[in-house]
């Protein structure tokens, strides 16, 4: 006489689509907090103290990416609902643009600051991560739709 063994328990812990949308709204709260620093600075101890930028939200990027941020943040704590594919499209989608707005703001270039050359702070290059990221984040709720 054979007898089963017991089916081994589910793995604790929170399910990949779970774990993932805490994951995407733990990346767009630390976007949100990046964009709170100036993004830009010159450091010139003989001629100027430390001259910093505008903060990161202030600027047209900057901005481009905390509303699309916090916009993707609403949709992902609407994801149970009914519209939960159009919910991850969308999702995608705006941090997508958030990402091209941020290269193209790295591409130009930090700029000047009272006419001397400026370069990027910590938490442009942190914003920066943080786009990717999210982005990276959103793609993987994608696929996981389709799987």
């Amino acid at each position: 006489m054979h007898f089963r063994s017991e089916p081994t328990p589910p793995p604790r812990g929170l399910p990949p689509d779970r774990r993932r949308r805490a994951l995407l709204l733990a990346a767009i709260a630390l976007v949100v907090l990046a964009c709170l620093r100036p993004w830009s600075w010159v450091s010139f101890a003989a001629l100027l103290p430390d001259v910093l930028g505008p903060v990161g939200w202030r600027t047209p990027a900057g901005f481009t990416c905390v509303l699309c941020h916090l916009l993707v943040a609403m949709l992902t704590l609407l994801d149970p609902g009914p519209a939960r594919a159009a919910v991850r499209d969308g999702s995608l989608l705006l941090v997508t643009a958030a990402a091209l707005v941020l290269a193209h703001r790295w591409f130009l270039g930090a700029g000047e600051l009272r006419g001397l050359e400026a370069s990027w702070t910590l938490a442009f290059y942190a914003t920066a991560s943080f786009v990717l990221l999210a982005l990276w984040l959103s793609a993987g709720q994608l696929r996981s739709r389709r799987a």
